[in-house]
C-alpha cells in the first residue's frame, strides 16, 4: 500500500503520524480528551514515525499478517476471526 496514494484519498497516517514532535504528540492526546463523552473514552496514545518509509513498511506488515481480517472487512463483516 502506498501511504501517500491513501493520503490523497482522505487518510492520516502522513499528516498524523509520520515526523511529529513530542509537543505534537502530546497535544493530540490531550486534544483527544476533550472530546472524550464516557469513562473508557478519548486518545489515550500518540505515535510517530521517523519517516513514510517507515510507516509504510508497518502498516504492510500489519495489512499482511492480518489479511484475512482484511478481507473480511472489505466485504463489510465487523467481526474478527479468521
Amino acid at each position: 500500500m502506498s501511504l501517500i496514494a491513501e493520503e490523497a484519498a482522505g487518510g492520516h497516517t502522513i499528516a498524523k503520524h509520520v515526523g511529529r514532535t513530542d509537543t505534537q504528540l502530546v497535544g493530540r492526546v490531550r486534544v483527544g480528551h476533550v472530546f472524550a463523552s464516557g469513562p473508557g473514552f478519548g486518545m489515550r496514545r500518540a505515535s510517530t514515525f521517523r519517516n513514510i518509509q517507515s510507516a509504510e513498511a508497518l502498516v504492510n506488515s500489519v495489512l499482511a499478517q492480518n489479511s484475512c481480517d482484511v478481507q473480511l472487512v472489505a466485504m463489510g463483516w465487523q467481526t474478527k476471526g479468521c
